[in-house]
């Protein structure tokens, strides 16, 4: 990939490493499948044709392998017991050969899948992955790797970008506050009572700052990997923070590191 086009692919990134993973998922997705729909189904129903041609080839061998072994085993057999099993054989055969080959055939006229197969595959996916956001709030955390298994497996193929994007800007300027709120100095920390906080094991993989101590609760941004935040408070099982851009919001005590003993 061109430097020039590198550099744009990453502060595209960079602008959605705040935003929450389905967010992220709805665009990269949908993205994703334009290209693959407008440029590449062509080629990927000529691979799925050859791909059928060869299954039929399997099929053939493994036909004439089993009957050679069949002719073996059943040598002892009469001829009417040999020929009755050859030709059940045979049969199973031909029908599967036969729903390849018309598979085949239909690939290679069709020159697109139809576009509502992709927008029921792009929905089923993007509700997969926004589904443990949903339910965190009524189903018990135990279970909730059981929700999160496509969450995950995108996660997964994203966190290597995410993590070349911070050495690059967002793609767009943030629009700059007109009037910068003063904060009162007795209402912060000292140095030597600051506690910073890191993300656990299981928050590395993305965890959301919410506006309000509950799962319910809008969500601010999502951080992820070595992200730092500077403890302020706790309230239940959930933590205010400040992040190092500035911003503030509430965090499940479970997803940090670091939290003062009581």
């Amino acid at each position: 990939m061109p430097m020039k086009l590198l550099e744009l692919h990453y502060g595209f990134w960079a602008q959605m490493r705040g935003w929450p993973v389905a967010g992220r998922a709805a665009l990269v997705i949908a993205l994703a499948f334009i290209v693959i729909y407008i440029f590449l189904m062509p080629l990927l129903l000529k691979l799925i044709f050859w791909l059928a041609r060869l299954v039929d080839l399997v099929i053939k061998g493994v036909y004439w392998g089993i009957v050679s072994f069949a002719e073996i085993a059943l040598s002892g057999r009469s001829q009417t017991e040999r020929s009755s099993m050859l030709n059940r054989i045979s049969g199973i055969a031909e029908a599967l050969s036969s729903r390849v080959w018309g598979f085949s055939k239909k690939a290679a006229k069709k020159k697109r899948i139809s576009y509502r197969s992709f927008i029921l595959l792009y929905f089923v996916l993007i509700s997969a992955i926004a589904l443990p956001e949903m339910l965190r709030s009524i189903v018990n955390e135990n279970y909730m790797p059981a929700f999160s298994v496509v969450n995950n497996g995108y996660r997964s193929l994203e966190q290597g970008i995410l993590e070349k994007a911070e050495d690059y800007p967002p793609l767009f300027k943030k629009k700059e506050r007109k009037a910068e709120v003063k904060e009162d100095k007795n209402d912060l920390p000292s140095e030597e009572e600051k506690i910073m906080l890191s993300l656990s094991k299981e928050g590395r993989g993305g965890s959301n700052i919410r506006a309000e101590a509950s799962a319910k609760s809008s969500i601010i941004l999502t951080v992820s990997g070595d992200a730092k935040m500077l403890y302020l408070q706790q309230e239940s099982s959930w933590v205010y923070v400040r992040l190092e851009d500035g911003r503030e919001g509430w965090i499940k005590d479970s997803l940090v590191e670091g939290l003062p003993k009581e």
